[in-house]
């Protein structure tokens, strides 16, 4: 079926907020039956947007034992929902699944309580396996997601043409809508750190905790 071909979006601004946890719904297999989804539906504080996403998990990965380098070794799509799921870079801000927790602190209890529920099992051929059970690792989310406070950044949605450039790389265009880039800690040091961007480069940032926008 032809179609004719849709124009982009004007350029959105990031933009940086801070808020609750509105919903964290029960978890489920994807479509593909790959991974694990829980949708989790953000409410801001201020003049931000509210927001959701879902958070993508399998039940090995979030064990102590489990080794990203070893176990995805040559699955960089793996690799991707990992580092934006479950652990990023050394460095690198917090993951979907620990900022939620609010704060290092809390992140941290938040994995010790996530490996103590791991359980060891058997297959059906009778070999072993190690995993946190779906409906453990959603209770531990919601009890550290309780009357939390997060940070998250904002960023305009992009739509798949599905075309292809030169290149073979997808070529999307933009939407006038925003969804969830990242999640931070939303500490003093982070929120004065958003507020000098959106002071120095308003054109790409703004701010959603302070004023209405």
């Amino acid at each position: 079926m032809s179609k004719f071909k849709s124009t982009s979006a004007p350029f959105l601004p990031r933009i940086a907020c801070i808020g609750t946890i509105a919903d964290v719904a029960e978890s489920e297999p994807t479509r593909s039956g790959v991974y694990t989804g829980t949708n989790i539906k953000i409410e801001p504080r201020g003049g931000g947007l509210k927001t959701q996403f879902t958070l993508l998990t399998r039940g090995d990965w979030v064990t102590p034992g489990f080794d990203p380098d070893t176990e995805l070794d040559g699955n960089e799509g793996a690799k991707f929902v990992y580092r934006t799921n479950i652990q990023g870079y050394n460095g690198a801000g917090p993951s979907r699944l620990l900022g939620l927790a609010g704060s290092p602190e809390k992140a941290d209890q938040l994995v010790d309580e996530i490996f103590s529920a791991a359980v060891t099992e058997k297959d059906s051929e009778g070999n072993e396996f190690t995993h946190v059970p779906d409906v453990k690792l959603n209770a531990i989310i919601r009890k550290y997601t309780a009357n939390t406070v997060i940070g998250y950044v904002l960023v305009q949605k992009m739509e798949d043409t599905g075309a292809v450039d030169e290149a073979g790389k997808k070529i999307k265009i933009r939407t006038p809508y925003y969804e969830l880039g990242e999640l931070f800690y939303p500490t003093e040091k982070a929120l004065t750190k958003y507020r000098k961007l959106a002071k120095d480069k308003p054109e790409d940032w703004r701010v959603g905790f302070d004023e209405a926008f």
